[in-house]
């Protein structure tokens, strides 16, 4: 199966969730570059991350740029979309998407419920799971985030993200599926957390940004975790913002992240999750080159 993509932010009830598309494999190691929907369309009311209406043209606007693939947003916050049934329910549009210019989908879907709290947990693993088995055979990872208000604060609320993870994981094992997740928590934490569950189907999605404002040493975590990363999203802040800036210009240090990224053999989707102005497509093509500038020194 493609080495594909499903961004699933879990969120605490009242807050959201996210999807992805791979392509041809670049010369930098088998590193596949990609950019998150939405960035290549124009901000839709005052929001950085949605779902456009014309995903389909971003396909082809990722090809004339340079990318291989695209993180597909399903937006929960759209009044004209459910992505569940509209998309993955549709056989027509998942034939389409297979089809697609070679990409192969990726997917983030955008949730108003939490996988880790409350009453509502129980409906977001049946409906991840669900989403898992609609898109078996297409989408190959599913990136789940475990952020900010997400985020574990105590031992309690671990062994219930631990608990509500069990019956994923043996979906995603049947499937030929895999899990990554990304958190907030110290990189021998999370190694320990992974390595308990025992399964190739779980690992990490690693975002170079948030580990940055977070304070954290991103090449020595990139080495400690090594092959449980899945895939990257490249992002830049300044420490201790939650700010997203252009690439380069943040406390980010992705030339040495990129070396720790070679030095433990990552293979796998690098995808751009960063910051764009109302001239979104220069910026993108901007950032990209940013990145492939580096690969090509190290690589």
């Amino acid at each position: 199966m493609p080495n594909v993509v499903l961004f699933f932010r879990l969120k605490k009830p009242g807050k959201k969730r996210t999807v992805n598309f791979i392509g041809l494999m670049n010369n930098f190691n088998s590193i596949t570059i990609g950019i998150m929907q939405g960035r290549l369309s124009s901000i839709q009311n005052g929001r950085l991350q949605f779902f456009p209406a014309d995903w389909e043209v971003e396909f082809t606007l990722a090809k004339e740029i340079g990318f291989e693939t695209i993180e597909w947003f399903f937006d929960r916050k759209s009044d004209a979309l459910n992505p569940l049934d509209d998309i993955w329910g549709n056989p027509e549009i998942v034939k389409k998407i297979k089809a697609a210019s070679r990409i192969v989908p990726t997917t983030s879907m955008d949730t108003d419920q939490s996988l880790l709290y409350g009453d509502q947990a129980g409906k977001s693993v049946d409906r991840l799971g669900r989403l898992m088995n609609l898109s078996a055979g297409i989408i190959g990872t599913f990136n789940v985030a475990i952020l900010e208000d997400s985020r574990v604060n105590n031992a309690s609320e671990l062994v219930e993200l631990k608990n509500n993870l069990h019956p994923l994981i043996k979906v995603a094992e049947g499937n030929d599926q895999r899990i990554a997740l990304e958190t907030e928590m110290p990189s021998a934490i999370l190694a320990d957390l992974i390595k308990g569950f025992d399964s190739p189907a779980i690992g990490v999605c690693y975002d170079i940004g948030n580990c940055t404002s977070f304070g954290f040493d991103c090449p020595s975590d990139i080495r400690l975790l090594s092959n449980l990363i899945f895939e990257v999203h490249a992002k830049d802040r300044k420490i201790g913002s939650s700010q997203s800036v252009y690439l380069g210009t943040g406390d980010a240090d992705f030339e040495t992240c990129f070396k720790a990224l070679k030095d433990v053999g990552f293979k796998g989707n690098l995808i751009l999750q960063t910051w764009r102005s109302d001239d979104y497509l220069a910026d993108a093509k901007g950032q990209l080159e940013f990145v492939k500038g580096i690969l090509r020194k190290i690589y």
